[in-house]
């Protein structure tokens, strides 16, 4: 794909919406509908003003909240359309960000992966309606004996009507924890790359581990404190845990990873078009952005840099003087995007529940993305001739001694 011309700040949010659209149409497809996506839902959900009070500009009118933000939204929209500028243009990080974004592994798809995921199943049947009925009665009885234990237990009746130990419902009470520790097992054994989220470790996934058994007074903790800190553990889990995906989608990213798409729709990458502007009209408007106010006031350093070599894969600014190209910058090879491929994919699993068995707990199928690397093993050295005759340190070894090594053994005698 050839470089861009010079990105300037569009100041229009029509004008910057454009510009971001026809950036995306220029990313890979396998992650081109939903980065589209986001760019339409973000400009419709901010086209209308938004008339709230703001607590830093209490005294502001509405005209004024509504010209702050519409300058705070151009400002995220222009940072963000030169992050898919710099990635198109070949900056490893920038794109790798873009993928990961795209296949739910950060940002706001990896929450929506996660909210229909972490919902435990309604119960099936009679049976498993009455034993989950069964094990919130146990657990209303263990905080009753945890309230009695810290001499709370005398007083039946709560203020809201409730008794003792029968805590309200949560969010935690909405969420298959089995499901979701196994699967928490089951990433932190896999050697994932590096994907922007905390690591986990297998020593550090033991829910009981999550409420001390005593406080600083040495005393049990009250039921509300027990369930708040309880209610901490799994919320930081989940912060750390990358939701699997759907069978389709992990085939799609198994399928780019190795290399069997090349040459279909959804490997190849479209042309960039020609700009539309001469070239001329860009250095005019550069020359016209000169202050000499600026060269007076600032120093040298201030000036010189927005144009590093560092910036210019942001701004696609080449210069007058052509100072060389952008640092960073690489030539997106077939190769190359097999290794970004791979990258996510293997930081994607699949997860199916496996027939129940009597007497036992869920079973999970989790399959994670990434092959077992076949090792070879070395060839013999090819001089290893020329090394006959002489031992470990290099000396010559004895003839008769290697004559004799080298003769077959003789049968002894009565055998």
């Amino acid at each position: 794909m050839p470089p861009p011309t010079r990105l300037l700040d569009p100041q229009n949010p029509v004008h910057l919406y454009r510009h971001l659209l026809r950036e995306a149409s220029y990313l890979p497809p396998v992650c081109r509908p939903y980065i589209s996506g986001r760019i339409s839902a973000s400009f419709r959900r901010h086209r209308r003003p938004n008339l709230v009070p703001s607590s830093t500009m209490p005294s502001a009118t509405p005209e004024q909240l509504n010209a702050v933000r519409t300058k705070r939204r151009l400002r995220e929209g222009n940072h963000s359309l030169r992050v898919l500028r710099a990635a198109n243009l070949g900056d490893l990080s920038r794109m790798r960000r873009v993928l990961l974004l795209s296949a739910g592994r950060l940002g706001r798809r990896r929450h929506e992966l996660l909210q229909p995921w972490l919902k435990a199943e309604p119960p099936a049947d009679a049976d498993a309606l009455e034993a989950s009925m069964q094990q919130q009665q146990q657990r209303d009885k263990k905080s009753r004996e945890a309230l009695e234990s810290n001499g709370e237990g005398d007083k039946d009746v709560g203020k809201k009507g409730r008794r003792k130990g029968e805590r309200r419902r949560d969010w935690l009470d909405a969420i298959d924890t089995d499901k979701l520790l196994a699967f928490a097992l089951s990433q932190a054994h896999h050697r994932m790359p590096n994907v922007g989220r905390p690591v986990l470790k297998a020593s550090q996934l033991d829910p009981s581990r999550a409420v001390p058994a005593v406080n600083v007074w040495d005393r049990p903790f009250p039921a509300h404190t027990a369930r708040t800190k309880v209610k901490r553990w799994w919320r930081l889990l989940i912060n750390r845990v990358v939701p699997p995906v759907g069978k389709g989608e992990f085939d799609l990213w198994r399928d780019l990873a190795e290399g069997r798409k090349e040459g279909s729709p959804e490997w190849s990458l479209p042309a960039r078009r020609s700009p539309a502007a001469a070239e001329q009209v860009a250095e005019q408007e550069h020359e016209a952005r000169w202050k000499w106010e600026d060269v007076v006031t600032k120093p040298v350093r201030m000036l010189e840099r927005p144009r590093a070599r560092k910036f210019k894969a942001l701004d696609g600014d080449i210069g007058v003087d052509g100072a060389g190209p952008a640092i960073g910058v690489h030539k997106m090879t077939n190769r190359l995007w097999r290794r970004l491929y791979r990258q996510v994919w293997e930081a994607m699993a699949t997860m199916d529940k496996m027939p129940a068995q009597e007497g036992k707990k869920r079973r999970w199928d989790i399959v994670w993305g990434g092959a077992a690397k076949a090792f070879t093993l070395p060839s013999p050295p090819p001089h290893t001739a020329f090394f006959e005759g002489v031992d470990a340190k290099g000396r010559l070894l004895d003839p008769k001694s290697a004559s004799k090594a080298d003769a077959p053994e003789k049968p002894k005698r009565g055998a």
